[in-house]
């Protein structure tokens, strides 16, 4: 795996995960603890279809 791809799939990680946790901590009212595991299921699931559809091409 190149550098690039790593430093994108690390960015697509860190973007979608402080983005579920805004949303879900900020619109939903969700008690933070139950945001933070949201939010990193939520980044480790976008980081394993960025390297999947990386895999194909």
């Amino acid at each position: 795996m190149s550098s690039k791809q790593v430093i994108t799939g690390f960015l697509l990680f860190t973007i979608v995960t402080v983005g579920i946790f805004l949303v879900v901590h900020q619109l939903l009212d969700v008690n933070e603890g139950i945001s933070v595991v949201v939010a990193f299921i939520g980044g480790i699931i976008a980081e394993i279809l960025y390297r999947k559809k990386n895999k194909e091409n």
